[in-house]
């Protein structure tokens, strides 16, 4: 085991980083912030982990040397998913570069039984400096290893927001002047629907059209079959795929829906599995749950719940059917805004009238903004129902600060409803989502 250590270890010498975009998530920032903390970066399969820490290790590298820096990739078929292996690697690292290294990347270590206790022991006995990256949600904050719990800081990568893909695609705007140059924000508007439309998966941004299709669905296979079905034992690969189909060409999830579709399949499993299954799939991050907002919990249990893709990439070329639901498409893009912004949120239905509200956020139980997405409000019935549900719910939640985010309009205006007057705040989506992204 010690020599295939080693064999790694000369080719991460011999190794020639690609030339990386930075990403907006500055990890050396966190890790020079957090030098006795374990830096853990989670998110979906192939969102930029790998090179988010590898060109923070080519960095540290001009401070120190290649054997100072050491990545080990946990997805090499070469590495047996033994303990042993861990047990063996820091004397490995030692015995053949002379040195103790000085930071260890180790990306998808959670494979590995016994992981946590063997990164606890080093980290309390050495002055390596770990990052570690995972695809599961069992590396996260919710459920990290109890060894761990306050060890640790998390990071979570998302796909590419706006602005990033806007670099990925090496695009640039006089943003303060860009409603004067009309050119430009015509340029600006296709760059949004490609956006909306085939996601901001990093590979798929920068290959060309012929190659997007085949690698989301490779994504897509290595999810179902390594991510989910190999991790978690799932014997019943095809009902588990069937789900996934179901939801991909979904907005709203219950238990109910999904097992009386998959029954008229002629796929019989029970509730309880579908609801295993769906934690599987939330845990690999693959789609977001967003429950109803309520201040009765047996409600929230109860309504459905709206699931947000990763990526828009997998409905286009996995399950396409939403694609033409311009309106969800932007729905996507702000839960996934929002989601890389660190901001809780839910949505809200009124108990009698069919209103709805697309985002709650909130902190807790205060709710702090209340978001309506349309991508045409040029039909006066549509902008009435938004604007109506917009105040209905700012009412009854208390909160007045309200948004609706759409294609083109731009303006501040005050509105009545029975009574109840509030003032709405209209912003095209492209703006909103070039706004500054907190991290």
């Amino acid at each position: 085991m010690s020599d295939v250590i080693k064999v790694i270890l000369y080719e991460w010498l011999e190794r020639k980083l690609p030339e990386i975009i930075p990403r907006e998530l500055d990890i050396g920032r966190f890790s020079e912030d957090f030098t006795n903390k374990i830096l853990v970066i989670t998110g979906f399969r192939r969102v930029g982990k790998t090179y988010l820490g590898l060109d923070y290790l080519n960095t540290m590298a001009s401070r120190f040397n290649r054997k100072q820096v050491v990545y080990i990739n946990f997805e090499d078929e070469r590495i047996p998913l033994e303990t042993e292996f861990l047990s063996e690697l820091l004397p490995a690292i030692i015995d053949a570069f002379n040195t103790q290294p000085v930071i260890l990347l180790l990306d998808e270590i959670h494979q590995i039984p016994g992981w946590s206790k063997w990164l606890r022991r080093l980290h309390e006995t050495t002055d390596i400096r770990f990052i570690v990256t995972g695809s599961n949600s069992k590396m996260g904050t919710s459920e990290i290893p109890t060894e761990l719990r306050g060890r640790y800081i998390e990071k979570h990568l998302s796909p590419l927001n706006f602005r990033e893909y806007l670099r990925f695609r090496e695009a640039r705007f006089d943003l303060k002047n860009i409603k004067y140059k009309k050119l430009d924000l015509l340029r600006l508007q296709s760059l949004l629907d490609e956006y909306l439309q085939k996601g901001g998966l990093p590979e798929v941004v920068l290959s060309g059209e012929e190659m997007k299709n085949e690698i989301t669905q490779s994504y897509f296979k290595t999810m179902v079959s390594r991510d989910i079905a190999e991790r978690y034992q799932v014997r019943k690969i095809t009902a588990l795929r069937a789900l996934l189909k179901l939801m991909l060409n979904s907005k709203l999830t219950t238990l109910t829906k999904l097992h009386n579709s998959l029954k008229s399949m002629g796929i019989n499993i029970s509730k309880n599995t579908i609801s295993e299954y769906l934690q599987m799939v939330e845990d690999v991050y693959f789609f977001k749950f967003v429950t109803c907002f309520s201040y009765n919990v047996k409600d929230e249990l109860q309504l459905p719940r709206k699931s947000y893709i990763v990526d828009a990439a997998f409905l286009k070329y996995v399950s396409p059917r939403l694609t033409r639901d311009t309106g969800w498409l932007y729905e996507i893009a702000v839960a996934h805004q929002l989601e890389v912004c660190g901001f809780n949120f839910n949505y809200w239905k009124a108990r009698q009238q069919d209103y709805e509200i697309d985002f709650v956020v909130r902190d807790e139980l205060k709710v702090n903004k209340l978001i309506q997405v349309c991508s045409d409000l040029d039909d006066q019935y549509t902008l009435q129902r938004e604007i109506r549900s917009l105040l209905t719910g700012s009412q009854e939640l208390n909160c007045r600060e309200l948004l609706i985010i759409n294609q083109s309009l731009e303006k501040k205006e005050s509105y009545e409803w029975f009574s109840y007057k509030a003032e709405i705040e209209f912003i095209p989506l492209w703006k909103w989502l070039l706004q500054e992204v907190r991290l």
